[in-house]
């Protein structure tokens, strides 16, 4: 998943950026959606391995993609394969490569390194996008694996547990689009940590929450606003901070604080859960960790909006054209 987003900033135009990368992670949450209206139909017949064989499905359409993507033109360029970038470039543009200056040459990039990101200008939003991804991470993790448990401890059918989990996941995906919306008018900084907190505050409620409607209601609210809005606006900044060559090893730490977030989090709340703690424990658990994820990240954030990559780059290495 992070290489999608490092991959597709490098494509996307600054004023349309934000909300064309926070809606990539609409089709994912909205396939979880979908997974769970097949979950509906396999499962019951074929057991939990038919959706083994279902999940690979996809893999199969994933390949012919692949032959038909084209290569980052800013990798290229940094690698010194200019006359590869100017085809593609070619094919994507409508602008005549003979009004153009001639491409300035560089010397290829060095290897990237861990330390380039915890380091002068992106040590703070290294430490905001991380406590975000933390954060999120462990609560979206945490509800997707027990949620539908909880629903069966409140009396629901397993059927009828699949359908709210499934939907709850659709309004996620409706919130990305939302929130990447938001994103060119409000800015990075300021829509992923309200929408963290929102849906930290929602969580509150939705723990109360005993009938159908309102478990259903306020799931789909704080699924709207923690997991959708914060989710894929949470990337796509992630996506923006860093430079080209380093952009996939600071997208890739970041993806991998918010799996480290829900490795840590759904074994403790499933113990939480397994020593009879009420449910609304749980959810209060959650809100917190929402509400501690959209504070530090608003304090720790940089505003990346309106800005192309190489501005961005410039700003925080402190260097002008530094890529």
């Amino acid at each position: 998943m992070p290489l999608v987003f490092t991959y597709l900033s490098e494509f996307i135009p600054t004023r349309r950026r934000g909300l064309m990368l926070a809606s990539t992670v609409a089709f994912w949450q909205g396939s979880s959606f979908l997974a769970a209206m097949v979950a509906l139909f396999i499962i019951p017949a074929f057991t939990w391995r038919g959706m083994f064989i279902a999940g690979a499905v996809p893999g199969l359409v994933l390949i012919v993609l692949w032959v038909m993507l084209p290569e980052s033109v800013r990798f290229l360029i940094a690698r010194g394969r200019l006359e590869q970038a100017g085809r593609i470039v070619d094919g994507l543009s409508t602008i005549d490569p003979r009004t153009l200056p001639p491409p300035r040459h560089r010397p290829p990039a060095e290897p990237a390194h861990l330390s380039a990101i915890l380091r002068g200008g992106y040590l703070r939003p290294t430490a905001s996008i991380w406590l975000m991804q933390l954060t999120g991470g462990a609560v979206f993790f945490a509800v997707a694996i027990w949620l539908p448990s909880i629903f069966a401890r409140m009396g629901f059918p397993v059927v009828k547990s699949f359908a709210f989990t499934g939907l709850i996941a659709g309004t996620g995906a409706l919130g990305n689009i939302a929130g990447g919306l938001l994103l060119d008018r409000w800015g990075r900084r300021t829509t992923v940590p309200v929408f963290l907190c929102v849906g930290g505050l929602l969580m509150f409620a939705w723990g109360q929450a005993t009938e159908s409607w309102s478990i259903l209601g306020l799931g789909a609210l704080t699924a709207f606003f923690a997991s959708g809005g914060a989710g894929g606006p949470l990337f796509a900044y992630t996506s923006e901070v860093y430079p080209t060559r380093y952009r996939a090893v600071g997208t890739g730490w970041a993806a991998a604080w918010q799996r480290i977030g829900g490795i840590v989090a759904a074994p403790m709340l499933g113990w939480m859960l397994g020593s009879g703690a009420p449910n609304y424990a749980f959810f209060t658990a959650l809100g917190v960790l929402l509400l501690i994820g959209g504070v530090g990240g608003y304090l720790l954030g940089y505003e990346t909006r309106g800005k192309s990559l190489e501005a961005v780059a410039a700003e925080l290495a402190g260097t002008t054209g530094q890529v």
